[in-house]
C-alpha cells in the first residue's frame, strides 16, 4: 500500500479520536477494496462473459468515485457475433457543450460532463475463447467523488425490486411520488442509503405508467371494467365507438352508485371543466349530496368533445345504468350543447345552471357597469334574493330601465334563460339549497390531487376509486357518529330541538338549529289572520336589516306548513320563520310533513324506500324492481358485515336467511 495513503488518513490531533477512527476504518476499507478490485482487473484476467466483466467494473468505480458508460461494440469479420467490448469512465470523450443561444433559448438543459477522461476497460476474446482483459486504464482526468457523494453516481444507482414495488404501491395510493421517496429516504436511514435518487424514482413511475399504456390504455381499462364486472355483478359501463371500432366515448359506475342514487339522486351537479390533458379526453363525473351533505358519486365519464350528441350518448348511458330514474333537478355549467342535451333526455328534470359560472363570465359583459354598485346590487338581486317570480321581473325591469340596458345583447340572452338560473324561478324544487355546481368542483379537486396532466385512463380510474372510497369512508365514520351520539343542545328542554336531534344527521341538525335560534330570538309576529277552519296566516318580519314581510299558512288540523319564502321545498329543512309560527302555536313535535326522509338519520339503512313503499313518479315495475333488488342488496350487506366477527351472530343470520328461503320455496 502506498505509503501516502496511509499519511493522508492520520487524524488531527484536535478532531475527536473516535469519530476520525470510524472515518479512517471506512476509508482504509475502501481503498484496499479498490486496489483489490483493480487487481482482478489487470491485463490478462479472464471472464466467463463480458456481463460479468461490467459487473466488477462498476464495483471498481463505484468504489474509485466515478461512473461507467458502456463504449463501442466490435464483432468478428463478416458476423454479428460480439468479438470486443469497450467499458468507459463517463466522462470520457469531447465536450459536447451547445452554443449559448442554444442554451438560452431553454428554460432547462443538461449539464456538459465530458472531460475527455480516458480511463477505460477493453475486453476481447478468440472465436470459442474465454473474455480477457486488453486494456485497463486506470487514470482519469477529473475530480473523482468523495466517499459521501458515492450514491450520487449513475452507477450507484438502482432500485431494487423491493424497493420499485414499495414505491409503486405508496403512489398507487394517492401518494404524490416526491413523499414517497421522501418517506423511503427516512425508512432507509438517509439519502446516502436509499440507494437512488428523486429523478430516479420518477423515471421508474413513469416506466410503469407507460407500460400500462404500451399494452393499450383503453384496454387497460375494459379490462379493468370486466374484471370489476367479474366480481361484482352490479358494475355496469358502457362505450361508445365510432364508425372505425376506435373508442369515443366511456361511462362507468358501480353497485353503490347505484343504490346511492336510488336514495339521494333527487339531485345531480354534473361538470366538464376537468380535463385529463394525455388525451385531452374531458372528466365528466356525476356527483350527489347525501344525507350528511356530503359529496357522494354516481359515475363518472370520459368524453372526446362537447357535442350535442355526446351528452346525449352519456345521459342515456346513465338512465340506463340507474333503472330509468330522472333526476328531480341537475345543475350544470352554461354549455349549449349540454343545454340541448338535457332538453332532449332529461325533458322532466329541473335544469339549473351554475350561478358561480354565471357570476365568473358576467363582467366580461357589464363593461363600465362593473363600477356601478347600484346595478351589480340588482343583478344580485335578481340572481339569488327574489322570492317570486314577480319580485324577480319588477327588479329586472327597473335595473333595465334605469340603466337603460334595454338593448344589450347579453342580458337579454340571459333574461330568456332566467328559469335556469334565477332562484326565484326554483324555490318550489328541491335542490338541497345549491346554486352552483361546487359539488362538481370539489370532486374535481379531489381528482387533480389524485392525478396529474399527464395521467393516463387507467391511473385515472384507479385513482377515481381511491376518492370513491376515501368518500364512502368520511360516509360511515360519519354514520357511526350520528348513530353512537347526539348534539349537544343550544337550549336544553327545547322539545323541538330535542327531536331534531333524534331524527336529523348531525349535519343537518345544525342547520335547522340555526334556523331555530334565528325564528324565535331574530324575528316577530307582526299579523295573525284567521282563516277557514282552524288555519291561520301569519306574517313574520326579520328583526335584522331584511323588512320584508313572509307569510305562513299553518293548518293546524293537517299540521302542515307553507311559507311564502318556500325554503322548506327547496332545501327540505323548515326555515325561521315557520318554526317562528311553530314556537308561537307552542307547537312541541315536528310535524310529519315537515320532516324531509333524505335528511334523516335512517337514510343511512338505504332501504327506507322499500319499507315506506315510495317511489317517484312514473316509475315503472322495472325500476320498482331494481329499487328493491339494490336497497335489499344493501341490507343484507350490511348485516353480512356486522355478523362476521362472531360465530354466534354468523349463526343467528344465517339460520334468519335459510328460513326466508323455506318460506320462499312454500
Amino acid at each position: 500500500m502506498p505509503m501516502e495513503g496511509i499519511i493522508c488518513l492520520i487524524p488531527d490531533i484536535n478532531e475527536d479520536t473516535n469519530a476520525v477512527a470510524k472515518v479512517t476504518k471506512e476509508k482504509v476499507q475502501c481503498f484496499n477494496s479498490s486496489n483489490e478490485l483493480e487487481l482482478r482487473l489487470v491485463v490478462g484476467q479472464q471472464f466467463s462473459c463480458p456481463d460479468e466483466a461490467y459487473t466488477l467494473y462498476v464495483k471498481y468505480a463505484i468504489s474509485k468515485g466515478f461512473s461507467v458508460r458502456k463504449g463501442k461494440n466490435y464483432t468478428f469479420w463478416k458476423s454479428s457475433e460480439i468479438r470486443a467490448k469497450l467499458f468507459l469512465c463517463n466522462k470520457e470523450g469531447e465536450s459536447q457543450r451547445k452554443s449559448s443561444k442554444e442554451v438560452d433559448n431553454k428554460q432547462y438543459y443538461n449539464l456538459d460532463t465530458r472531460e475527455k477522461c480516458g480511463a477505460q476497460l477493453y475486453i476481447a476474446r478468440e472465436k470459442d475463447s474465454p473474455w480477457k482483459v486488453i486494456k485497463f486504464v486506470i487514470e482519469h482526468t477529473h475530480e473523482l467523488a468523495a466517499s459521501d457523494e458515492l450514491h450520487l453516481l449513475k452507477s450507484a444507482r438502482k432500485i431494487s425490486e423491493a424497493k420499485s414495488g414499495t414505491l409503486e404501491s405508496l403512489v398507487n395510493a394517492g401518494i404524490k411520488t416526491i413523499h414517497a421517496f421522501n418517506y423511503m429516504e427516512k425508512e432507509c436511514g438517509g439519502p446516502e442509503k436509499v440507494g437512488f435518487l428523486k429523478k430516479d424514482a420518477y423515471n421508474l413511475i413513469n416506466q410503469i405508467k407507460n407500460s400500462r399504456i404500451s399494452g393499450g390504455d383503453c384496454q387497460q381499462v375494459f379490462n379493468h371494467f370486466q374484471s370489476r364486472v367479474t366480481e361484482n355483478s352490479g358494475f355496469y359501463w358502457d362505450a361508445d365507438f365510432d364508425q372505425e371500432g376506435k373508442m369515443y366515448n366511456f361511462f362507468w359506475r358501480d353497485n353503490r352508485c347505484c343504490m346511492d342514487y336510488e336514495c339521494f339522486g333527487d339531485i345531480v351537479t354534473f361538470d366538464t371543466t376537468y380535463l385529463t390533458n394525455r388525451y385531452q379526453l374531458i372528466c365528466a363525473p356525476f356527483i350527489g349530496i347525501n344525507h350528511h351533505g356530503q359529496n357522494i358519486m354516481f359515475g363518472c365519464a370520459f368524453l372526446l368533445d362537447e357535442k350535442t350528441s355526446s351528452f346525449e350518448w352519456l345521459f342515456k348511458a346513465f338512465l340506463k345504468a340507474m333503472g330509468n330514474k330522472h333526476p328531480q333537478t341537475i345543475f350544470t355549467d352554461q354549455c349549449q350543447a349540454m343545454i340541448n342535451a338535457i332538453e332532449n333526455v332529461f325533458p322532466h328534470t329541473h335544469h339549473r345552471l351554475c350561478q358561480w359560472h354565471i357570476n365568473k363570465n358576467a363582467p366580461s359583459h357589464f363593461g363600465s357597469l362593473n363600477s356601478e354598485p347600484e346595478f351589480k346590487s340588482l343583478w344580485k338581486r335578481c340572481m339569488k334574493y327574489c322570492e317570486s317570480e314577480m319580485e324577480f321581473e319588477e327588479t329586472w325591469d327597473e335595473m333595465m330601465n334605469k340603466f337603460k340596458l334595454h338593448h344589450h345583447t347579453w342580458l337579454n340572452q340571459m333574461y330568456k334563460i332566467r328559469k335556469k338560473w334565477s332562484t326565484a324561478f326554483s324555490r318550489d324544487k328541491f335542490n338541497c339549497g345549491l346554486k352552483s355546481t361546487s359539488r362538481s368542483e370539489s370532486a374535481n379537486n379531489a381528482l387533480k390531487e389524485m392525478c396529474t396532466r399527464s395521467t393516463s385512463l387507467y391511473d385515472f380510474v384507479i385513482g377515481f376509486e381511491e376518492v370513491v372510497r376515501k368518500w364512502r369512508t368520511n360516509e360511515k365514520e360519519e354514520d357511526f357518529r350520528c348513530k353512537n351520539g347526539r348534539p349537544f343542545l343550544v337550549v336544553k328542554n327545547n322539545p323541538l330541538l330535542a327531536q331534531a336531534a333524534k331524527v336529523y344527521t348531525c349535519a343537518i341538525y345544525l342547520k335547522f338549529q340555526k334556523e331555530l335560534q334565528e325564528g324565535t330570538m331574530g324575528h316577530a309576529v307582526v299579523d295573525v289572520i284567521p282563516l277557514e277552519g282552524i288555519s291561520r296566516m301569519y306574517k313574520i318580519k326579520s328583526h335584522g336589516i331584511d323588512k320584508r314581510v313572509r307569510t305562513i299558512v299553518f293548518d293546524k288540523s293537517s299540521q302542515e306548513l307553507k311559507c311564502s319564502c318556500k325554503k322548506f321545498e327547496y332545501s327540505g329543512i323548515l326555515c325561521a320563520h315557520a318554526l317562528k309560527v311553530l314556537d308561537h302555536e307552542n307547537v312541541i313535535e315536528i310535524p310529519e310533513k315537515c320532516i324531509n326522509r333524505r335528511w334523516t338519520k335512517e337514510m343511512k339503512s338505504r332501504i327506507h324506500v322499500v319499507l315506506h313503499g315510495e317511489s317517484s313518479e312514473g316509475s315503472d315495475l322495472e325500476e320498482s324492481e331494481m329499487v328493491f333488488t339494490n336497497s335489499t342488496m344493501r341490507f343484507v350487506y350490511d348485516l353480512v358485515m356486522q355478523s362476521k366477527s362472531h360465530l354466534e351472530t354468523r349463526k343467528l343470520l344465517k339460520d334468519a336467511l335459510e328460513n326466508v328461503a323455506l318460506q320462499l320455496d312454500s
